[in-house]
């Protein structure tokens, strides 16, 4: 027992994994420096991107089934009922009067509501469902949240550990209620923010820069596919 607890000091220690992690509207990815190059991790259908999406499935009430995060909740939602949630990241942290609220809300699946957000004293809007007969209401941050930790497993799933340190991108516009608002999001998943603000501008510009890529090869596909058909 003394001996394999004097070899246990003896091993190094595992390296402290910090994730960089782009949470978009539409879609979001996450990457990690590893071996000096900063790699782009692949989601379970093996894309460097994430549909910033979740599903609630409808409940019968009496047994809570999990939502669907990413890649499956779209697929998801075209076989069974339930409410698709999107857009969070719009309303994270952003201040909203009523009216402005019942504008936002027009042709979207879920309901919008106001509601005064005790941290940061001011009315925000949340995003408001019904399943088994039991209202849900979530913040934007409650569904980065989601999309955070599936990010998180994925991440971990790659680099075989799990991983309390993230770098997080912020919007430049992003005012001080909506950037305190996105710190939540890493707080409630005991995710500390790493200070290292070279190493965030890295990811953060290789996140966005892979982003950027995506999304010109998916209009270039529409646009071929259009020019096609026309």
């Amino acid at each position: 027992m003394l001996l394999a607890a004097a070899v246990q000091q003896m091993l190094p220690s595992p390296p402290v994994t910090c994730i960089g992690i782009d949470l978009g509207t539409t879609f979001s990815c996450v990457a990690v420096f590893e071996d000096g190059e900063i790699v782009v991790i692949p989601n379970r259908a093996g894309q460097s991107i994430t549909p910033s999406v979740v599903f609630v499935p409808a409940s019968n009430g009496s047994n809570a089934v999990e939502p669907f995060v990413g890649d499956s909740a779209r697929p998801t939602a075209a076989k069974m009922p339930g409410t698709l949630l999107y857009d969070g990241k719009r309303f994270i942290g952003k201040q909203y009067d009523g009216a402005r609220v019942l504008t936002e809300s027009v042709g979207l699946p879920f309901d919008l509501t106001p509601e005064f957000s005790t941290t940061r004293q001011q009315l925000e809007a949340r995003l408001k469902l019904t399943t088994g007969g039991q209202p849900l209401t979530f913040a934007g941050e409650h569904i980065g949240a989601m999309i955070v930790r599936e990010l998180r497993q994925q991440a971990e799933a790659y680099v075989g550990r799990e991983i309390h340190k993230a770098v997080l991108a912020v919007p430049v516009g992003f005012n001080r209620a909506q950037i305190n608002a996105t710190r939540e999001v890493t707080l409630a998943l005991a995710l500390a923010l790493a200070l290292a603000l070279a190493l965030a501008l890295i990811l953060t510009l290789t996140l966005t820069l892979t982003l950027t890529r995506t999304r010109t090869r998916t209009r270039r596909r529409s646009w071929r596919g259009w020019r096609c058909c026309g």
